[in-house]
């Protein structure tokens, strides 16, 4: 038992009070009660968002609300197995209690997607697709549903209707700095730099101290070739992301692609301290790549490739990796095709993501299977005209393929798109056409 009061603050009078005698198990009842007894106290009109939330918080069972809770501090850590299987856990614990608790399933939703982009597991984008649509059968105006509904689609590359739903959320939530980020990475993919930008410096604001904020930033800065810009932001993510690998892991790229090696290869090695994962061993299998020692490259890949078996492009760079060591031509085929075979599974899912797209060509090329390389290359230029990314395997294509002019023609355009030069003249799948005036003119006026 237990009894609220309610005082005039200047006066000392008591305005109203309520003594209650129930159960813990009445807490939000206890909740939603006080709250509307305070505010026809005052004489105040809750708003009908404030109403709404009272009247459904999501559920009625404290013991799955606390699960949930729990779920969702394990869901907003930096992505990891085990921090995704704690995350799991605790939310599949809260729908068995309340087996129609949107928010705990839309929370599921936002695991599994996390795990397919970590893992690249297709079967794991099924597991978010079903938890989505049982959050959306039991609160389809649920924030937390259009919020992670949002992330859904813009993983299955249907952009236009994940705006919508980042944008519904955050008519329901303008401060929740994760549905910024949504929407800011489903512009970023639309092409809608401005935009994208505005929005992850909103969550930035909203939340000084939240790494994804700035994990993000740093993306976004990286992707457009901004690599000192990204350094500062991972910078801060890796400040607020205690003993994270993959935190250092993307400060070393950012270092590497500005041409701070020292910097990089620190980083690099403190990720490896803290974790060996499978991005720190394929950017050290990148440097020895760039540096010419595939066979070490090689290794490393290898070692991605173990602690990450379905992630393409660990076995196209493991394939690059092999193609240029002698006698290993057959392997890089097999590990070509292991890639071919993972990336067709993931444009099953999104068939408009043109970096897919674009990485199959050039894998297809390698493996003597032109026609399809040509097919693939001509769409993702048709879809994107304007990613370097494109420009730049198209002209890895084509130099494979013995068309100088038309490889030199693609590398310009990417260059004029701020691909990093400084990797040119010492990326290996441009041996052919180094000797070429045009190539050495496209290093100088750059450098």
């Amino acid at each position: 038992m237990f009894t609220a009061r309610l005082f005039d603050g200047e006066d000392g009078i008591e305005i109203w009070s309520e003594t209650y005698d129930r159960q813990l198990s009445d807490v939000f009842a206890i909740q939603e009660d006080i709250a509307r007894q305070v505010a026809r106290s005052l004489h105040v009109v809750l708003p009908v968002a404030a109403q709404k939330r009272l009247d459904r918080l999501g559920t009625k069972n404290v013991e799955a609300y606390d699960l949930y809770l729990r779920g969702l501090d394990y869901l907003r850590r930096p992505n990891d197995k085990e921090v995704q299987s704690k995350a799991l856990a605790y939310l599949r614990q809260a729908t068995a209690l309340d087996p129609q608790f949107a928010g705990a399933h839309a929370a599921i939703c936002e695991v599994h997607l996390e795990i397919y982009e970590l893992e690249h597991d297709v079967t794991s984008f099924g597991d978010a697709e079903q938890a989505c649509h049982l959050a959306l059968e039991y609160a389809a105006d649920s924030f937390e549903v259009h919020l992670a509904l949002g992330g859904l689609y813009r993983t299955s590359g249907k952009y236009d209707v994940a705006l919508h739903e980042f944008e519904t959320a955050l008519s329901a939530n303008p401060n929740s700095a994760d549905a910024h980020i949504g929407l800011a990475e489903t512009q970023l993919a639309m092409s809608q730099i401005v935009a994208a930008e505005v929005n992850l410096r909103r969550a930035i604001e909203i939340d000084v101290s939240y790494w994804a904020s700035f994990a993000a930033m740093g993306n976004f800065l990286f992707s457009n070739s901004r690599f000192l810009e990204a350094a500062e932001f991972y910078q801060m993510y890796v400040s607020r992301a205690d003993d994270d690998a993959d935190a250092l892991n993307n400060l070393g790229a950012a270092y590497y692609l500005a041409g701070d090696f020292a910097n990089a290869a620190a980083a690099w090695d403190n990720s490896l301290a803290i974790k060996p994962t499978h991005n720190a061993y394929s950017n050290t299998g990148s440097m020895y790549f760039y540096l010419g020692d595939f066979k070490k490259a090689a290794q490393r890949y290898a070692k991605a490739v173990e602690l990450m078996p379905l992630d393409y492009r660990l076995w196209g760079n493991l394939g690059d990796s092999y193609f240029y060591t002698d006698l290993l031509k057959d392997a890089a085929r097999v590990a070509y095709g292991r890639a071919i075979e993972i990336a067709e599974q993931e444009l099953d899912i999104n068939v408009h993501n043109v970096d897919t797209t674009s990485d199959l060509a050039f894998y297809y090329s390698r493996v003597g299977k032109t026609e399809i390389s040509r097919e693939l290359i001509q769409a993702a230029l048709a879809a994107e005209p304007n990613n370097m990314y494109v420009h730049y395997y198209s002209a890895l294509i084509h130099a494979h393929l013995g068309e100088t002019v038309e490889a030199l023609a693609a590398l310009e355009r990417a260059v004029d798109l701020q691909y990093e030069t400084s990797l040119l003249s010492i990326d290996a799948g441009f041996r052919s056409i180094m000797a070429e005036e045009r190539f050495k003119n496209l290093i100088n006026q750059k450098n």
